[in-house]
């Protein structure tokens, strides 16, 4: 079965941020305490779509519930975000409140929505970036602590360099050049721009293999589909040489390598 690496940004808030919504014509404020979190859709600890659906029912008088599904369809945003409501006759969601401090892109959302009890996501969220084919190189490495002995002035001193971790290098094609190479793709999520600016620019990140269906979806990402069971982070050489290459003149196929470190805490 083929699988496709999907990227995830944390949305980080130092402080606690606020969103006001509306139950039956109330207006309300849920709040989202400060942390750490991916949009996920698992229900873990640290899922974006938890955590907001958490804030809005303690807030309110509905029950909420925020599901994600992805995609590996190139016309179509990469992640799809439902927001839910039952208990109530109507709800609404403020994003562009003066009072919201929650970035709603997070969540896909750039505008308030229109009333209702089920809200759509009307653009790709930020931080989220999938690659549109299957992955085509997979390396793992285990790098180990250094200890280097260091004689000077008659003494002896033994220095410990680095910790110990892993590597992997990860490679990707793209059948349209177009989808990586040209900003005119970025709301899509899947150009090389996005994904340096959400994923790539020394951000620590989530990557997940996930396998792909012959309808374009992919299965649901959770703590068990992270690769290696860590978190990654480019590495400064990848950084620095890394760029899209044609395969062949005659073929619209590109590709694309990486280096990803282990973030070790």
């Amino acid at each position: 079965m083929a699988h496709c690496l999907l990227f995830l940004a944390p949305y980080t808030n130092t402080t606690t941020v606020a969103i006001r919504f509306t139950e039956n014509g109330t207006n309300k404020t849920a709040n989202i305490s400060a942390g750490s979190r991916y949009l996920r859709g698992d229900g873990d600890t640290n899922d974006l779509a938890k955590a907001l659906s958490d804030a809005l029912t303690a807030a309110g008088v509905g029950t909420w519930s925020v599901s994600v599904s992805y995609n590996t369809d190139n016309t179509t945003p990469t992640a799809n975000v439902t927001i839910s409501v039952s208990g109530v006759t109507s709800a609404r969601i403020l994003w562009e409140d003066v009072l919201t401090t929650a970035d709603g892109m997070r969540w896909g959302f750039d505008a308030n929505t229109a009333t209702a009890l089920s809200f759509a996501s009307d653009t790709n969220p930020t931080g989220v970036w999938m690659s549109d084919e299957p992955y085509t190189e997979d390396t793992p490495r285990d790098a180990r602590a250094m200890s280097q002995v260091v004689h000077q002035n008659g003494a002896t001193t033994t220095t410990t360099r680095g910790d110990p971790h892993q590597s992997r290098r990860v490679g990707f094609d793209f059948v349209a050049p177009e989808r990586t190479l040209l900003e005119a793709e970025d709301g899509l999520g899947s150009s090389v721009q996005r994904w340096w600016r959400e994923c790539g620019d020394g951000h620590t990140t989530e990557v997940h293999k996930l396998a792909m269906a012959n309808d374009m979806t992919v299965e649901d990402p959770t703590t068990t589909t992270r690769l290696g069971g860590v978190l990654w982070v480019l590495s400064q050489r990848s950084a620095e040489s890394w760029e899209p290459q044609r395969l062949d003149a005659g073929v619209d196929l590109w590709a694309w390598g990486l280096e990803l470190l282990e973030v070790v805490s």
